[in-house]
């Protein structure tokens, strides 16, 4: 009996309003091609900010490297600055 009842509703509606399937499959697609939009619209402010990181992160990098070979120039001329310490040697013979 509710068959006959959601059958009759649906004809019903297709004889007051025609256009109803079509304007509910359009009013699909266009949902469908928003979401799309925001999904495409979202992965290119994901791979902008995930370059932005990318850059920072090899720029910090980068100068952390620099920073530790200055640091390696620094202490090398600091240890050229010390007096030479040589171990004593024995000569038997002397």
């Amino acid at each position: 009996m509710g068959g006959f009842i959601g059958g009759g509703l649906m004809w019903g509606s297709q004889v007051i309003f025609p256009n109803w399937p079509n304007n509910v499959k359009n009013w699909a697609y266009e949902g469908v091609d928003k979401f799309k939009d925001w999904g495409q619209s979202v992965q290119k402010e994901f791979n902008t900010i995930a370059t932005n990181v990318g850059k920072d992160l090899e720029k910090k990098v980068s100068n952390f490297k620099n920073d530790v070979a200055d640091f390696g120039k620094k202490a090398e001329k600091v240890l050229d600055r010390l007096p030479k310490i040589t171990a004593p040697t024995l000569n038997w013979f002397n």
